[in-house]
């Protein structure tokens, strides 16, 4: 009990400090930041037609070309105004405030009897396998447990890690809202490849809205290609490893499929429920090559 206490307080701390200083930084960052988008769809509409003149555009890309910042600023509007309403409505309703205080002072002491009690839980369940099969049983959930741990753990470790190297980067770059496109590329990096990609447009984007010219943006380009460099061959190899056991095009494949079924939550659990069907199949395969029918004794 001693330690779940120790780590819930400990827990408990860092969200009052964050929500204290960290999250109201952010959120005016992430305010400021899309506050400037219309202005980079414009930006960007123009770099696309001063520097691609050979190229035979069509004529629809010419009132594109030609569109304003209070062109999109319109589109943009009822999508803002929309959430905005949803946000007030749901902060005045007495019913939710409740339920959320509720839950915010609920939440702790549940974790904490789920920390004591976990060991005892785990033993029931486990009192509850066949026991001709529990060994194999027992096998497997040990094995899906190494892999889930190994990945959520290691997979986490690395995101604070780039949001961090790439907010700290990106503030001395000089670049506005470079903290909240740092943080925000740490924390899409839980889904491989969107992270990267996000901060990289956004940050380029920003550092021609911004400087104009070629050398803030490639120097933006530099801290991504370093974070992807130092991520690639060291962050998920040691943090992370092979504790997936997931070839790179499975990765890749187990990401469209549950990006085609469940859209962005599917991108975010494609991995761990990939990992548990690669340990499912490997006990698969191992017990098929174990059986008499591979082996050639079974009878005809």
């Amino acid at each position: 009990w001693l330690s779940a206490l120790l780590l819930l307080s400990i827990f408990v701390v860092l969200m009052v400090v964050g929500l204290a200083f960290l999250i109201p930084f952010l959120v005016q960052q992430a305010a400021g930041f899309v506050a400037t988008l219309p202005g980079l769809y414009h930006n960007g509409v123009r770099w696309i037609g001063e520097t691609l003149p050979m190229i035979d555009i069509p004529q629809n890309f010419d009132d594109l070309k030609n569109a304003d910042k209070s062109a999109l600023t319109d589109q943009l509007g009822p999508v803002v105004d929309a959430t905005k309403n949803i946000l007030g409505n749901v902060l005045k309703g007495g019913a939710a405030v409740v339920g959320f205080i509720s839950f915010m002072a609920l939440m702790p002491i549940v974790a904490f009897y789920l920390m004591v009690d976990w060991p005892r839980l785990i033993e029931k369940i486990y009192g509850l396998i066949p026991q001709k099969k529990s060994g194999k049983i027992t096998q497997i959930f040990h094995e899906i447990d190494q892999s889930l741990a190994g990945f959520i753990r290691g997979q986490l470790i690395v995101c604070f890690i780039l949001g961090g190297f790439y907010a700290i980067a990106l503030s001395l770059l000089g670049l506005e809202y470079g903290f909240f496109v740092g943080v925000a590329s740490g924390v899409l990096s839980i889904i491989p490849y969107v992270g990267s990609i996000f901060g990289l447009v956004a940050s380029v984007g920003l550092a021609f809205y911004q400087f104009g010219g070629w050398e803030y943006p490639l120097a933006a380009f530099a801290i991504f290609a370093v974070g992807q460099l130092v991520e690639g061959n060291y962050l998920t190899p040691k943090l992370v490893g092979d504790s997936v056991g997931l070839h790179p095009l499975w990765v890749i494949f187990a990401l469209m499929a549950g990006g085609a079924m469940l859209g962005l939550l599917g991108m975010v659990i494609a991995i761990p429920v990939a990992a548990i069907i690669a340990v499912l199949v490997r006990h698969g395969v191992a017990e098929y090559k174990d059986s008499s029918y591979y082996k050639g004794k079974a009878k005809g």
